[in-house]
């Protein structure tokens, strides 16, 4: 565990929409009891999963205060604040600094990609402007960037960065990051993000997953995650399987790259836990994926 409390499973929640920019209430608080009942370790909000680049501020710090009221501070609270403008960033970090949130989180601006050289000066700076210690978000598949890791070996000179949040997908990549940290930073937290990795990254060293199947079903997950500290190999190895079985149906309804967002948002609908409304511009399953979806979840007795 980091010197920050944060480990285990942290889920990056989807931002709950009744319509464009309006928050269903309800359904957050839905969500977030479910998630700690269901005994995740953290949140992370306005993420990928939680469409946070695609909200206006004034719904992102509305999310933020509403869900940091509902947490109360039972379990720790990240908080999304990857923009393309370095304003909005510091006006969101703002946001969870009053709110109370433990943590923020960062990944490579994505419209104007800088160079490695530039993404270091970048987040230097960015650092010395936010009150909460910041974790960096490795995420190519949005911002065209990968971390390289002579950047990050110069990153880690900053106190204030406390971790990695990984969704590459590279495993290699992550060993990398792994065998850095262990030597420059070992107190860093580092997670991964892609759930069919959740146990080979802890077997490699990771503190812990961002991943988004617990909104649908906690208990693969908690179980995948509570046998591998108990050194129970074999259980971990079973219940990381359930999970591949989860993820392959609720992911992959279409191959868009926004499969996963619209996956746990419809699925989340589907069990009556919030709205399944999208942010722009994605959109609702239509009939046949709603379908299919329904048939998915019943297939594995959640429904």
């Amino acid at each position: 565990m980091s010197k920050h409390g944060l480990h285990g499973l942290i889920p990056p929640m989807p931002t709950p929409l009744k319509a464009t920019d309006v928050l269903d209430v309800d359904g957050l608080e839905r969500l977030v009891e479910r998630l700690i009942e269901g005994g995740v370790h953290g949140l992370f909000l306005l993420g990928t999963t939680g469409e946070g680049p695609s909200h206006s501020y004034e719904l992102r710090r509305e999310f933020i205060k509403r869900t940091s009221q509902l947490v109360n501070g039972r379990v720790p609270t990240i908080v999304g604040i990857t923009d393309t403008i370095h304003t909005g960033s510091l006006d969101i970090a703002e946001a969870a600094a009053e709110s109370g949130a433990t943590a923020l989180v960062a990944s490579i601006p994505y419209y104007m990609p800088p160079s490695q050289q530039e993404l270091v000066g970048y987040f230097k700076r960015l650092v010395t402007q936010l009150t909460l210690p910041l974790m960096l978000y490795n995420m190519p598949s949005m911002t065209k960037i990968t971390f390289g890791m002579e950047a990050l070996e110069s990153l880690m000179d900053e106190e204030k960065i406390i971790g990695m949040k990984d969704s590459g997908g590279g495993m290699m990549w992550f060993h990398d990051l792994i065998r850095l940290s262990s030597n420059k930073r070992p107190d860093l937290c580092n997670l991964v993000g892609p759930d069919e990795l959740l146990l080979e990254a802890l077997m490699a060293g990771a503190d812990g997953g961002v991943c988004a199947g617990p909104m649908i079903e906690p208990s693969r997950y908690v179980k995948t995650y509570n046998a591998f500290r108990r050194g129970d190999f074999d259980n971990a190895r079973q219940a990381q399987e359930s999970i591949h079985d989860l993820t392959s149906r609720i992911y992959h309804i279409n191959k868009d790259s926004s499969s996963v967002v619209r996956g746990v948002k419809g699925a989340l609908g589907l069990l009556g836990v919030c709205d399944d409304f999208p942010a722009e511009p994605l959109t609702r399953f239509d009939e046949e994926e709603k379908n299919r979806m329904t048939q998915h979840l019943k297939e594995l007795e959640l429904l």
